[in-house]
Formats: C-alpha cells, structure tokens, sequence
C-alpha cells in the first residue's frame, strides 16, 4: 500500500469507530446514574487528595456492612493518578467515564482484527457491535462503572503486539498488573512457550511502577496495613461466600459446603477442597499440552491468536475472584475465535462458542440473599459459560485443520 492511499484505506474504518463508538455510548447513558465501583475510586481519590487514608472503610447511607461497594481495595498507584480528577463534579467524572469505556468497547473490535489477522468489513463490525452491546458482562462494566472493558482492551493489545513489538506489550500488561495483580497469571503464556523478550519487559515493566508505588511510601505504607488488615480479611470472606464471585474457589464452596448462605447440593467440605486445587491444576496441564500441540501445526497469527483465546478463560478459572464484569475480556475471543470455528467448520467448537454466549446471557438474577434454595444454584451459570468457552478454545487448539477446511476459510476471508 502507498503511502498516498494509506489515508483513504483508513477513512472508512474511522468513520465506522466514530458510529460504534456513539452508538455504544448512547446504549448505556441510562448506565450514569449507577456506576457504584466508580464511586468507590472517586472517593478514595477524593480522601487522597485531602491528605487522607484511601484505605479506611468508608461506608454510606443504606450500606450495613464492608463490602467489595465500599471499600477502595486496588494498589495505589490507580488512587494515585485518579486523585487529581476527583476535583471535577462527580456528573463530569461519571460522564467521562462512560466515554472512555465506549472507545475501549470500540477499540476491542479494531484490536481483534489485527490479533486474529483480519481485515475490517461491515458485516463483522456490525456482528461485533450487536454481540457486544448485548454482552451481559459488558452491560455489567458499564453498570458498575468498572475497568474490565480497560482490561479487556489492555490484554488484547498485548497478546497482538507481544511477539513483534515486546516493549509496548511488556508496557501495558507490566502496568495493568501493577493495578490488577491478580491478571500476573496471564504471563504464564510467556514463561511456558520460552517467549522471554515479552515476558522481560512486562516484569521489568512491573518493577518500575511496583517501585514508584514504594518511593509514594505513605500511602503505600497504607496499602501494606491494609492488605494485613481485618477490614480485607472480611470482605475475602464475605465475596468468597457471596454469589457474585464466579471464580472456582467460590463455586464450589458454594456447591458442597454449608459455610455460605446457600444450602448445598451435598454437604462435602473435602471435596470441595479437593476441586478448588484439582480445578486449576487440570486446567492448567491441558492447556500447556494445547499451546504445544497449537504451535506444531498453526501459523504464527493462528498460534498467538488461539493461544490467546485459551489463555484467559484459563485465568478467570485459576484466581480467587472473578465479577459478572471480569467475564468482559472474553468477548475478544468469544467472537472473533467463534468466527474462525465457523469458517473452519468446527462444529463442536462453534456450538461451544455460541452456548456459551447465551448461557452467559441468561436472566438470571440473585433475589433474597437469606433464603437461598438448592433451585437457586442456578446462579452459577456464569461459572458454567466460563467452563464452555474454555472448551470451545481447546476444541480449536486441538482440532488440526483439514486443507479443504483452510482453503474454504481463505476464500472466505477474502470475500
């Protein structure tokens, strides 16, 4: 392409990021009024910036107890940069907030293309669009006012620039940790397929900003109370007994222990236990087997790409907390892998994808959380979507393409 029609390559897909972008934006306006997790950050930024502790419980009218609604629990350096904002009315915060959650959505779609090598259509965009406006856990980051559309974005840019462009992957993923250090898990792709330029820049990355947050020793002083306080001991416990965690240790505590509100399905601690570990550990040898068995017969974008697709389901299912929003990251892979399986005919996988999309979607809804009954352990059917789309992304990792597949795919591709 010359440089001369470089302009009017990128014209249209402009025009289409600016129409996505307005109509995302304008979907969940009616979201400005909730945003409670916003909330949290403005006033532990507001705290900060008089000079206060962040980290103190600051419950409002209407809340009884600490909960996750609460209480600021991230590392500081996000309270850092946010405490200068907080001097803006919380209308504008809240307004802002939304917009650069809409241009994450949109950027998602335009990052996908480039990580799963495609090239922009129409057709797709407007698929993307509808799928993900439709997203429960995407109306969840909205509603909440949370950071996982930031996260999804993040994550996606990394695994699209770690093997060509390892410093700016090693920026961002080393910088999103350091706010989110659960997401530390994710480097595992790195360590196990021996990708070290990546993986060296996102800890030296990781150093820089861990180290700045110590040089602001006050309030990372704080952090460290905090972090070894009783405040934090009862909100791990509270979330982890709350049916709002979807992660592995919540489920099946859930599940097979009379320790939370629920009653269980069957009264067995150990095996509950058991699973906990087992999960994880199963999921984790599989997927080492599938990254393998990926990159002796994919191509170098297929490879980064699926690889990607397998990776963080595998994460939401390894750490101790996973929100309805958290669920957001995968709607990078959801579609564009689910595109793949349907251009190579990958039935199995293809229904995976799609099952897990409308399971993941399911209305839904805790009620009175002291009368929990064994019939509302369908509440875990966030867990269960989690568990299909980790299927469907190994039926893709372990499914060698046929060359009359591949061909059908190609010609697709350039249709």
């Amino acid at each position: 392409m010359t440089r001369e029609n470089r302009p009017s390559f990128l014209l249209r897909p402009s025009i289409y990021f600016l129409i996505g972008f307005a109509v995302v934006l304008t979907s969940h306006l009616r979201w400005a009024e909730n945003q409670w997790d916003l909330m949290v950050y403005y006033h532990a930024g507001e705290r900060l910036w008089h000079g206060e502790n962040p980290y103190e419980p600051d419950i409002p009218p209407g809340f009884e107890n600490l909960s996750f609604l609460t209480v600021y629990v991230y590392p500081p350096i996000f309270v850092r940069v946010l405490s200068p904002f907080c001097l803006l009315p919380q209308e504008v915060i809240r307004l802002s907030w939304l917009v650069l959650q809409a241009l994450a959505f949109e950027g998602l779609y335009f990052a996908g293309l480039r990580l799963f090598g495609r090239e922009f259509h129409p057709l797709s965009w407007a698929l993307f669009h509808f799928v993900g406006v439709h997203h429960d856990p995407i109306m969840a980051d909205f509603r909440a006012g949370n950071t996982a559309a930031f996260e999804a974005l993040a994550l996606t840019c990394w695994a699209m620039w770690r093997l060509d462009l390892p410093r700016r992957a090693g920026a961002i993923v080393g910088t999103l940790i350091a706010i989110k250090p659960l997401l530390v898990f994710v480097l595992i792709w790195d360590l196990v397929r021996q990708k070290w330029k990546p993986l060296l820049w996102a800890v030296g990355f990781l150093g820089v900003v861990g180290l700045l947050m110590v040089c602001d020793f006050g309030l990372f002083k704080n952090y460290l109370d905090f972090l070894h306080s009783k405040t934090l001991q009862e909100l791990n416990e509270e979330h982890t007994a709350g049916i709002y965690n979807y992660a592995t240790v919540s489920v099946m505590y859930r599940l097979f222990t009379s320790e939370t509100v629920f009653g269980p399905v069957w009264d067995a601690p150990l095996l509950a236990k058991t699973l906990t570990f087992l999960i994880p550990v199963v999921v984790w040898v599989t997927v080492f087997a599938g990254w393998r068995r990926l990159e002796g017969w994919a191509g170098r974008i297929e490879a980064n790409s699926l690889g990607f697709t397998l990776l963080m389901p595998s994460v939401l299912l390894t750490i101790p907390r996973v929100g309805d929003y958290n669920l957001a990251v995968l709607l990078v892979p959801l579609f564009f892998a689910g595109w793949r399986a349907w251009e190579r005919r990958n039935h199995v996988a293809l229904n995976l994808f799609v099952l897990s999309g409308f399971v993941n979607n399911l209305p839904i809804y805790g009620g009175n959380l002291d009368s929990f009954s064994l019939e509302m352990h369908w509440l875990q059917y966030r867990y269960v979507a989690l568990v299909l789309l980790w299927l469907a992304a190994l039926c893709m990792t372990f499914d060698r393409p046929t060359l009359k597949s591949i061909s059908k795919s190609q010609d697709s591709t350039r249709g």
